[in-house]
């Protein structure tokens, strides 16, 4: 399919449901694809939008990282996040198509506005096999490669399963992984985390309707975190499942420790762990579970994190 700027995401009875730049095929048949990478650097080049591919070298697997921006190396101040890659056997609609579109049309905005200062990033080899360590991540070595090479202090917010929901989760999850740490470290971390996570706040007060500060089970912060660099998690979920889950997180505090531990997600407990997240890294993770008619929404609010 060709891209053709001006058209829209497209739901089933063809009924538009936000001004964009792509159509919802396009999206369909990015979930479907064996090579993402190049899917992706298809559509990149199509969209005309400023890029290149980092390939960078570390842990067991070698990852390929496509940077978005108008920026010279080492200007930018905020950094978007999102990984294109997904596990074997599964979509990956939600996680993490969903949040490498949302970011492709955040690009597309901050281009037309000529805004300054950003880099939108889609990382590679962010899905663990199982028994590897968080350092054979490719967020770990991509954010080990800025904390060597960053020239400015640099903000980095990472979209993860941001397609199935209108209310935005802010994440608390690297609080309590940072309490198991000593030293100083973890307290700079923590400090700038606090600024991070106020930032978003901030952003969401002007861009959503619906918010709110909960733990979250996953995402590229914990490879970020491993490296020394603070990132703030951004996701989404249903509004019945982001009310409940923070019903259930204030009734009983040792459910946080499970649900970072990943002992609830191991039980897949359907009254204690939202169904949005049950589905991710399965078959079930596929498009008709999607809201896209709230991908505006994030597009917006993520182009707003880059603006002062």
């Amino acid at each position: 399919m060709t891209f053709r700027k001006g058209e829209s995401f497209i739901v089933k009875d063809k009924t538009p449901v936000f001004p964009a730049t792509m159509p919802w095929p396009r999206f369909v048949d990015f979930t479907r694809q064996n090579t993402r990478f190049d899917a992706l650097h298809s559509l990149l080049q199509e969209t005309k939008l400023p890029f290149k591919v980092v390939r960078l070298n570390g842990g067991k697997k070698p990852a390929a990282h496509f940077f978005i921006s108008p920026a010279q190396a080492g200007s930018a101040k905020i950094v978007l996040v999102a990984h294109y890659d997904c596990v074997a056997g599964s979509p990956g609609a939600n996680d993490n198509a969903a949040g490498v579109f949302i970011l492709i049309e955040t690009a597309l905005k901050l281009m037309e506005n000529a805004a300054a200062g950003w880099l939108i990033i889609f990382t590679d080899k962010e899905e663990l096999e199982s028994g590897e360590s968080l350092r054979g991540q490719g967020s770990f070595v991509l954010a080990d490669f800025f904390r060597v090479h960053s020239q400015c202090p640099t903000q980095f917010f990472i979209f993860d399963c941001c397609g199935s929901g209108d209310t935005l989760i802010i994440s608390t999850t690297a609080d309590y992984l940072l309490k198991t740490e000593k030293g100083a470290g973890p307290i700079n971390i923590q400090n700038k985390l606090t600024l991070l996570r106020q930032t978003a706040l901030n952003k969401a007060n002007e861009t959503m309707q619906k918010f709110l500060l909960l733990p979250a089970p996953f995402s590229d912060d914990a490879g970020f975190l491993r490296a020394g660099i603070a990132a703030q998690l951004i996701t989404t979920l249903p509004a019945r499942e982001a009310s409940e889950f923070a019903q259930t997180v204030r009734k009983d505090p040792l459910y946080i420790n499970a649900l970072v531990n990943g002992a609830l997600k191991k039980k897949r407990d359907q009254n204690l762990f939202p169904e949005t997240w049950r589905i991710v890294n399965t078959p079930n993770d596929t498009v008709e579970r999607l809201r896209p008619e709230h991908f505006g929404a994030m597009a917006r609010f993520a182009a707003a994190l880059c603006r002062p």
